[in-house]
């Protein structure tokens, strides 16, 4: 029975991990680029700004964007701050030796409602995007949103993209 429990916490800690670090992965950019998923202003990278340079917005529509892009910068900046620190707090307790099941359950807890409000930021922030956009606009947002959601996923076999060296695989 206890080693089933041992068992059952090893695998909500290894799930909690993945999260976090893909949450990570995804708020300040994949290893050996400088673009993120959430909220990064490179132009022509996958961020939101990328919407923006895409969905051919006018001069008015680009402005109320910058100012949507702005705020929601704003609001999920100490959201993300706050979840490193609850995600190097784990990681120091796991490095320690002693995690105890209760406070990592704890940390745990705080950092998933700290995804929550990241996820229900970014979902106000898109409808906000589609409130300022034309029909054809709209069409488009929506592929972005496709293609945006198509990368994230693994794919079988070798994938492509950012997903190509997915779980050890590597280049031939």
């Amino acid at each position: 029975m206890k080693q089933l429990r041992f068992y059952q916490i090893g695998f909500y800690i290894s799930l909690f991990l993945f999260v976090a670090t893909l949450t990570v992965l995804l708020a300040s950019g994949w290893p050996g680029t400088s673009t993120g998923l959430i909220g990064q202003d490179n132009g022509g990278g996958k961020g939101f700004a990328h919407f923006r340079n895409k969905l051919g917005f006018d001069h008015l529509q680009q402005q109320q964007y910058n100012y949507l892009l702005d705020d929601y910068k704003g609001s999920t900046t100490n959201l993300k701050q706050q979840l490193q620190i609850e995600q190097e707090q784990m990681f120091h307790i796991l490095a320690e030796g002693a995690a105890d099941t209760t406070s990592l359950e704890e940390i745990s807890l705080k950092a998933a409602e700290l995804q929550h409000m990241i996820r229900m930021t970014t979902f106000r922030h898109l409808k906000k995007v589609n409130a300022i956009s034309n029909s054809e606009q709209r069409g488009r947002l929506v592929e972005l949103y496709k293609n945006l959601m198509n990368e994230s996923r693994p794919e079988s076999g070798k994938g492509s993209g950012r997903n190509r060296m997915r779980h050890g695989q590597r280049n031939k």
